[in-house]
């Protein structure tokens, strides 16, 4: 029995970047609510000053349910789940959106072609920008193979992109440009325990 290899989902720097930010504001203003708070019990204060301190101690209040709603609100776009996984059974990769309920799509290894990778530009509606991003497909002899658990709205729009049908865009896998060599992992995989599986990739991607 082989080692299964399980390829997570890495975060995008700019969210981690928009998390500490929002982080931040969230504590400053924890701390500007508390000081406010214990200015207050002191009871030695104006008018003027108790209006201060109810002010600042609203503006604490709406730094800290900003700050730390974003990354709750959002917190599928901090997701490390498993996004593939490769075993004697077969392959599966996670399809939909983290922020939605997201499936899984399998296909066993008799029931696949070949794995091929291609460089493709993408661009809205999946990214906000046009970007090159390098695509893994596992291509199925049939489709009516895949098993899924839904087709999503993202899965959809994918297809749309990529210009294949929703079942074959779940067994897609845009490759993430930060974070492991996904592509390098899988052909390392299959080097070990799937030697028999054909797998077309650029030589840019894989040496």
């Amino acid at each position: 029995m082989s080692t299964p290899l399980e390829i997570r989902r890495v975060v995008p720097p700019a969210v981690w970047r928009v998390v500490a930010i929002a982080s931040a504001l969230g504590l400053g203003g924890g701390i500007l609510l508390v000081t406010t708070l214990i200015a207050a019990s002191t009871g030695d204060m104006t008018r003027f000053q108790q209006f201060n301190a109810v002010m600042f101690g609203v503006i604490g209040v709406q730094l800290m349910t900003f700050g730390l709603s974003r990354p709750l609100r959002h917190r599928g776009l901090l997701s490390r789940a498993v996004i593939l996984r490769l075993s004697d059974e077969g392959i599966s990769v996670r399809h939909g959106m983290f922020a939605d309920h997201v499936g899984w799509g399998h296909l066993a290894w008799t029931d696949l072609s070949a794995i091929v990778v291609r460089t493709r530009t993408l661009g809205p509606p999946l990214f906000g920008a046009e970007v090159e991003r390098p695509v893994v497909s596992f291509v199925a002899r049939d489709e009516a193979a895949i098993k899924f658990d839904r087709i999503t709205s993202y899965d959809a729009t994918k297809a749309v992109v990529l210009g294949i049908s929703p079942a074959a865009a779940m067994l897609s896998m845009i490759v993430a440009t930060y974070g492991p060599d996904q592509v390098r992992l899988i052909e390392a995989w299959l080097t070990r325990h799937r030697p028999d599986v054909l797998f077309h990739a650029p030589s840019d991607l894989v040496h």
